[in-house]
């Protein structure tokens, strides 16, 4: 989170409508310690905290969003990605083994290695509207593809079917 403030903080210099939004539970003294960050910067304005949402509420925020980042440092699976992607949103995400598994980073999102790399790509997304509404439908078009429930039902029936005949041999 404090990655994402750093973002907010550089992007804002080019693009002074920028605002951050925190969807999820936040350890509270990471929360307190940003809100101070938040203060010094005098960011208050720019940068509100939601906590936990409801899938409904989750949904309706995710849809207001014209970028989503992910700055995580380490993750099991992007199913926060996923879902944002399938929003036909722009997804912005660290350089980590989960989320290279499910962007092709310019083609239905963005890997980047550093601070500057995703303010470099929240501004190319502000300001190449055809190239962000190019990644927005081939982010949505890959998640239906590769993770709709169709194909994880099959992909769940081909693996028990592999693991019941190596059983058998």
């Amino acid at each position: 989170a404090d990655i994402a403030v750093q973002i907010l903080i550089k992007t804002l210099q080019s693009e002074p409508n920028t605002s951050l939004h925190f969807i999820g539970t936040e350890n509270q003294n990471h929360k307190i310690a940003l809100q101070k960050i938040i203060k010094e910067h005098k960011l208050e304005d720019k940068v509100t905290f939601y906590g936990f949402q409801k899938t409904k509420d989750l949904i309706s925020l995710l849809a207001q969003a014209e970028v989503v980042i992910f700055p995580a440092k380490g993750e099991t699976f992007g199913a926060a990605l996923c879902e944002a992607m399938a929003l036909n949103k722009v997804v912005i995400a660290s350089n980590i083994p989960s989320f290279n598994e499910i962007i092709t980073s310019e083609t239905n999102g963005y890997i980047v290695d550093s601070i500057d790399d995703y303010c470099d790509v929240v501004l190319k997304t502000f300001s190449d509207t055809d190239e962000a509404n190019r990644i927005k439908s081939n982010a949505r078009k890959s998640i239906m593809e590769r993770f709709s429930q169709e194909k994880m039902i099959e992909e769940t029936i081909n693996y028990y079917e592999k693991v019941i005949t190596e059983f058998k041999n």
